[in-house]
């Protein structure tokens, strides 16, 4: 089988309890080998297992356990000086 690696953004985590309620949706997810939070950067890790689960499964599992899944904000090109 194969493994996939997925990082998803997360909205709505604020502590240690949101960290394990995230990875305990996830992990109870069948075809999920590990889901890591990283509350700082508000992203999970799940590697999971391509032939079992899907990327819209995971995201639908963080949406039931009460977060949002978003996009990555696109870093804006900075021009000219910061002091302007």
């Amino acid at each position: 089988m194969n493994e996939s690696t997925k990082t998803l953004n997360v909205e709505g985590m604020t502590c240690k309890n949101c960290v394990k309620h995230v990875e305990e949706a996830l992990n109870a997810v069948e075809g999920v080998q590990r889901a890591l939070v990283d509350l700082e950067k508000k992203q999970v890790t799940v590697d999971f297992l391509s032939e079992v689960v899907n990327v819209a499964a995971l995201e639908e599992a963080v949406r039931r356990a009460g977060y949002e899944v978003v996009e990555p904000q696109a870093e804006k090109p900075r021009t000219g000086c910061c002091c302007k």
